[in-house]
């Protein structure tokens, strides 16, 4: 099983040398493409110092933006895959079973290819860079097998060939996950590590130009995501919601309520969210999403408290498990929004 979260992409590029972070904006995609382009070529050897780290937010939000579509829509396509047909070496065809699959769309592949693209390009993220060549083969094999299946079963191939190929198709999906899920790990851990460095020299950075707005909205997602690790270290998930203890997962809640507290003191000061650059809407959108996330959180340590399992019919699907109230997979989903939210920030 693939493990990971949703990653932050970073407002400003962390100097290559050192963990503090440069004070320069988030660049605009207009900017960043021009100093990609010009990095692949002879001239890379002329860019200035803010067009080289211009190209390195780019390429580190690019990985972002790769990293997030693989805990996003492309494990949503996967879930309902291996829910209609399970992971076995043969399809569980069901009698009545839908024929109706997810897709991936042409922006997703386009994601996908610009991450690959910066693979080579300067400056080098070397564990995150080579898990990114290991990674693609994988991951374009499995969109290319399961762009096929969708194509097969929208035209309802299966009537005409009694699911012949469907059944060839799913042996090839099963064994290109394998090869993905491997790959995908490798790239998850890198990416956790490379975004830890930089976002623990963004949060000093914010402090010492008092950014008290982004700093609140930062540690919010932190220790949001370390609410979550309180559940995936305990294995808790729908179906044994139950058995969570909630003496370390409170502590973490604690300081989730101080952190929404601190949002609120600063996100209705004007004039801060002025000086540091905010869409007034975009930043209560964020706000918004924080607030169903603590929300969530909520729900769970009532489900708990009144014992209350998750219905065995909703444990059968995971879109219901992610829409069931006090549900980890719900949770992680409300997670998953606002930190789309937050990179939305700097967008």
């Amino acid at each position: 099983m693939l493990s990971a979260c949703s990653s932050l992409q970073t407002q400003r590029a962390a100097e290559t040398k050192s963990e503090a972070a440069d004070t320069g904006t988030k660049t605009d995609g207009a900017t960043a493409s021009a100093a990609a382009k010009e990095a692949g070529s002879d001239e890379s050897e002329n860019l200035t110092d803010t067009d080289k780290l211009n190209l390195e937010m780019a390429k580190y939000n690019a990985y972002v933006d790769l990293n997030n579509f693989m805990t996003s829509r492309m494990q949503d396509v996967l879930n309902d895959y291996f829910e209609e047909f399970g992971d076995g070496n043969q399809p569980k065809i069901e009698k009545h079973f839908s024929g109706s699959l997810l897709s991936i769309s042409d922006n997703d592949k386009d994601t996908m290819n610009r991450a690959f693209d910066y693979a080579d390009k300067e400056p080098a993220f070397d564990a995150v860079d080579t898990a990114i060549v290991q990674l693609e083969p994988a991951i374009k094999k499995l969109t290319a097998v399961l762009g096929e299946a969708y194509d097969y079963y929208d035209v309802k191939g299966y009537v005409d060939d009694k699911f012949a190929k469907g059944k060839q198709l799913h042996t090839q999906i099963v064994t290109a996950y394998k090869a993905y899920e491997k790959a995908g790990n490798v790239f998850f851990d890198a990416m956790n590590d490379l975004g830890q460095k930089r976002t623990q020299a963004e949060l000093k950075e914010l402090l010492k130009n008092d950014e008290q707005i982004r700093y609140s909205i930062l540690t919010f997602m932190l220790d949001a995501e370390a609410l979550s690790d309180v559940m995936e270290q305990q294995e808790i998930y729908a179906d044994n919601i139950l058995k969570l203890d909630l003496k370390p997962f409170k502590e973490k809640y604690k300081v989730l309520i101080a952190d929404l507290q601190n949002i609120d003191k600063y996100a209705t000061d004007k004039a801060r969210i002025k000086t540091e650059g905010f869409r007034e809407y975009a930043l209560e959108s964020y706000v918004d999403a924080a607030k169903e996330v603590k929300v969530a959180a909520t729900n769970i340590i009532e489900r708990v408290n009144n014992k209350e399992p998750v219905d065995e019919f909703d444990l059968n699907s995971s879109f219901f498990r992610k829409n069931e109230d006090g549900t980890p997979e719900n949770y992680n989903d409300k997670l998953s929004i606002l930190i789309d939210k937050y990179n939305q920030l700097n967008q």
